[in-house]
């Protein structure tokens, strides 16, 4: 992974800002203040910009999102992403996760922080989805904390939109969820939680999954949280 200067990520960070605080109506909270240090910043997505809204508090700087790795198919965002040092997630190429793992480690060690979604894709929100567990090998790994931060958006202010892929010479399809013009979107940093205080070496893998779940639960309470920032959606 080629790392670029901190110029280029405040370079994209201005334009980014000035654009998210104009197409969203966006609000932040805090429960707990952020620890020092490099972090973890695991979030729900109900949406495909659900990086944006973190990556321009000037709370979570030097944050590197692990983008999926189609994604990177598009000249202009590749540019943007590698220049701001952002990873490279190998979700189709299987064979390659431990690349996307390597690289937010190596972001870790510099002291930088990592953005992750422990749901994976994005989900219906009725449905029952497991916590992934790379989120809590990273935390061990890398010996930082999680911060769980749950994001909300109304459903109705999000449409979707087909967008078109060329990876590795084949052409395909996906539908985006991609938030509307104005649309409120809520953000609410949780309580860091660290995991060396929950487990141990010898922990097993049924107890690695129940701490992904839970931490995937507690997200989902902070993004109920973000709901009530806006009064008019409290009781919808």
């Amino acid at each position: 992974m080629k790392m670029y200067s901190n110029w280029w990520y405040g370079f994209w960070g201005i334009f980014l800002s000035a654009y998210m605080r104009m197409y969203l109506k966006l609000r932040y909270r805090f429960t707990h203040p952020l620890p020092e240090g490099p972090r973890i910043f695991a979030v729900n997505h109900p949406t495909v910009w659900d990086a944006f809204p973190l990556l321009i508090h000037r709370a979570t700087r030097y944050l590197s999102v692990m983008v999926e790795e189609q994604i990177w198919s598009f000249p202009l965002p590749r540019f943007i992403f590698s220049t701001a040092n952002q990873i490279k997630l190998f979700n189709i190429d299987k064979s390659r996760v431990e690349e996307s793992i390597h690289d937010a480690l190596q972001i870790l060690n510099m002291g930088r922080s990592v953005l992750i979604s422990p749901e994976g894709g994005r989900t219906s929100p009725d449905e029952d989805v497991r916590g992934k567990k790379g989120v809590i090998r990273l935390a061990l790994e890398a010996n930082v904390p999680i911060v769980p931060v749950g994001v909300w958006i109304p459903q109705d202010k999000v449409k979707q939109q087909r967008v078109n892929y060329n990876y590795q010479g084949r052409k395909y399809f996906d539908i985006a969820p991609i938030p509307r013009f104005r649309a409120p979107y809520g953000v609410v940093f949780g309580e860091p939680l660290s995991i060396k205080d929950s487990f141990t070496d010898t922990s097993s893998f049924n107890e690695c999954q129940s701490l992904a779940d839970k931490l995937l639960q507690r997200i989902y309470k902070l993004s109920e949280e973000a709901k009530k920032m806006f009064p008019e959606y409290r009781k919808k």
